[in-house]
């Protein structure tokens, strides 16, 4: 039969084994939790880096629309308020 003392040894082993293994998991977790800012920022950037092109995209369609003599100068206009508007629109959405 095992004395108190021997007991208390291996439940102070175990108890160092929690402490340790507790150490190393709130040690993962942190280091996951940088990962994902990281992550959800580089999407961020991603995401804005999108809308710029898309933008770019759309002006270029206008541009050779234009150049082609397809739209009428109202119709430009028009569309590049709209554009405009849609710009102000993402840039607010950011801001917020």
């Amino acid at each position: 039969m095992k004395s108190k003392v021997d007991t208390a040894g291996e439940i102070h082993k175990q108890i160092e084994a929690l402490i340790d293994s507790h150490r190393r998991i709130a040690e993962d977790n942190h280091r996951l939790i940088n990962d994902i800012n990281r992550m959800e920022k580089d999407l961020e950037e991603k995401n804005i880096r999108i809308v710029e092109l898309e933008e770019q995209m759309k002006m270029a369609s206008i541009a050779g629309s234009i150049s082609e003599g397809g739209l009428e100068q109202k119709e430009v206009k028009e569309k590049i308020n709209a554009l405009v508007r849609e710009v102000d629109k993402c840039i607010s959405l950011l801001n917020n």
